[in-house]
């Protein structure tokens, strides 16, 4: 708190995800007239990147998507024991795995999820952003922690309905 005080105040403006950060920001002795809470524009145009979401609704099973670094506070494994709960749901983990991923295959095998989550790790192309959001029904935050993601605003661009926990100003 000292440290993040002395970098604070030589800073001339603050510009925060939510309102959770507007609040931290203060409690470290910010003045609001220095603190700028904004929704910074997508730095990926609508439409660039591939095909948008179609409307029609394909049969089968509702198609999650879990997008992004793969990392503990994300929640990845809250997802995948309520998954277990839900049969008619499957699941696409796409993105690099910055955690160890042993402990999420085992997760999934012994939940018995084979056949319904689909991991597709490593990087996920720009170019590529748009048939992967457009091959799902609905993105999935299941955050412990965290400020914002711009994975939200991606999903929103491609016309993905988003799922998040009421963490940092995910859920804003």
């Amino acid at each position: 708190r000292v440290l993040m005080r002395a970098l604070l105040r030589r800073l001339d403006r603050i510009i925060v995800h939510g309102n959770p950060a507007v609040a931290t920001a203060r409690s470290l002795g910010v003045d609001e007239s220095r603190i700028d809470q904004e929704s910074l524009p997508s730095p990926w145009p609508a439409g660039s990147d591939g095909p948008s979401r179609s409307t029609k609704r394909t049969p089968g099973p509702t198609r999650f998507l879990f997008f992004g670094t793969i990392r503990k506070y994300k929640g990845l494994d809250f997802l995948l024991s309520a998954l277990a709960d839900v049969p008619e749901v499957t699941l696409t983990v796409a993105g690099e795995f910055w955690d160890d991923k042993q402990p999420y295959l085992d997760q999934i095998q012994a939940l018995g999820l084979e056949s319904r989550v689909t991991l597709r790790p490593g990087y996920v192309a720009e170019e590529d952003f748009g048939t992967v959001f457009g091959s799902h029904d609905v993105l999935v935050l299941p955050y412990r922690s965290g400020t914002g993601s711009i994975v939200r605003e991606l999903a929103f661009q491609h016309g993905l309905p988003v799922i998040a926990t009421d963490v940092g100003a995910i859920a804003e």
